[in-house]
C-alpha cells in the first residue's frame, strides 16, 4: 500500500459551537496565564452576556470543565481554576510549562487553533461516535520569554483521559514496573511495562486510539497504554527506552496491525527507565511469550500525580 493510499482523507471543518467556543475561551486564559490557579472566574450570568447565549449552554460548558479537573466549583463563592497538583517525577504527559519555569523563564502560551471538527470515518469507529460526530483539536504555542520553543498539537484525547482517570483515582500509587521486555538483538532497547497496585480495579475499557489515527510514534521516551485485543486497554501503560517502530499501527499488514495507543512522553528520567530495563528478569509469569520478561523484583511505583 502507497503512502497516498494511508494519507488522511480532507474532512470538513466545522465552526466552534457556542458551547465549544466558551469551553476554548475559558481554556485559552487559563493557558496565557490570564486567569492563575484558584482565579475565581466570572459568574454564569456574566459570561451569558459575555458570548450572548443562554445559561443552560453556559452552565453546560463550565459542568463539563469541572468534570475534566480544570475548574472547581465551591457552592456559594463561585467557580475557580483549579490549583495544579503534585507531580510525578519520572512519568508524566509533557508539561512545557513546567519545564519553562523550572528553568527561571516566563512561560506563555498562545492558542493557535482551537476548533470543533467533524471526526474521520476512523475516528468515528475509534471513539465510538455517532455518524456526523465531532472531536476538539487544539493547537498550542508554548513560548519561553517570548519566544516560541513548543508547538503543541494535542492528540490522543481518550488515551490521555483515560490515563489521567486512573492517576486522579491514585490507582497509580503502590503499583510497580513489573515487566521488562528488552529487543533480542539489543538488551539496551526495548520497554518496560507499568499497572497499578492490584486491589484497584479498572475502568470499563476504551476504544482503541492507533497511532494511524493520533499521528505518534514509538520513539525512546513514548508512554503508550497495554492492550490485548483492540478495544481492551484499561490500565496497563508501558514505556518506550528506544525507538520501537513496530509497536505504531502497519496498515495492511497481516493480522493485528493496530499497533499501541502512544499518548505521552517522558520529559525527564529516560536514564531511570532505561536502568529499570536492565534489571533482572527472572520472575515468574504464567504468560509463555513473557518469560524472562519479568521483573525480581519488580520496581514500586510510589505515587503519580497530575502537575
Amino acid at each position: 500500500m502507497t503512502q497516498t493510499d494511508n494519507a488522511p482523507r480532507p474532512v470538513k471543518i466545522q465552526p466552534l459551537s457556542r458551547r465549544g467556543e466558551i469551553r476554548a475561551a475559558v481554556l485559552a486564559r487559563i493557558s496565557s496565564g490570564a486567569w492563575p490557579p484558584e482565579h475565581r472566574i466570572p459568574s454564569e450570568h456574566e459570561l451569558m452576556a459575555e458570548f450572548g447565549v443562554s445559561r443552560m449552554t453556559v452552565h453546560t460548558a463550565m459542568s463539563e470543565l469541572a468534570k475534566e479537573g480544570v475548574l472547581t466549583r465551591v457552592k456559594g463563592l463561585g467557580t475557580f481554576v483549579a490549583p495544579p497538583r503534585a507531580h510525578l517525577t519520572l512519568v508524566r504527559v509533557t508539561d512545557p510549562a513546567e519545564e519553562i519555569r523550572k528553568r527561571g523563564a516566563r512561560y506563555e502560551a498562545e492558542v493557535v487553533v482551537a476548533m470543533e471538527r467533524r471526526a474521520t470515518a476512523a475516528e468515528l469507529a475509534g471513539f465510538n461516535l455517532p455518524e456526523g460526530g465531532s472531536l476538539y483539536h487544539l493547537v498550542v504555542l508554548h513560548k519561553e520569554n517570548g519566544s516560541p520553543v513548543v508547538l503543541e498539537d494535542r492528540r490522543a484525547p481518550l488515551t490521555c483521559a483515560n490515563f489521567l482517570r486512573y492517576v486522579d483515582a491514585q490507582a497509580y500509587d503502590n503499583g510497580v514496573f513489573f515487566r521488562a521486555a528488552r529487543d533480542r538483538d539489543d538488551p539496551t532497547h526495548g520497554q518496560i511495562v507499568g499497572r497499578p497496585e492490584p486491589k484497584n480495579h479498572p475502568f470499563p475499557p476504551i476504544a482503541h486510539e492507533s497511532t494511524t489515527m493520533t499521528g505518534l510514534r514509538h520513539v525512546a521516551g513514548t508512554i503508550s497504554l497495554g492492550r490485548f485485543e483492540p478495544g481492551s486497554a484499561t490500565c496497563n501503560f508501558f514505556i518506550c527506552a528506544s525507538p520501537e517502530p513496530y509497536l505504531d499501527a502497519h496498515p495492511g499488514e497481516p493480522g493485528d496491525n493496530l499497533g499501541y495507543a502512544a499518548f505521552g512522553s517522558v520529559v525527564t528520567g529516560l536514564g531511570v527507565v532505561r536502568k529499570i530495563l536492565s534489571l533482572p528478569t527472572n520472575g515468574k509469569t504464567k504468560y509463555v511469550e513473557q518469560r524472562g520478561q519479568w521483573l525480581d523484583p519488580p520496581v514500586t511505583i510510589t505515587s503519580m500525580r497530575r502537575v
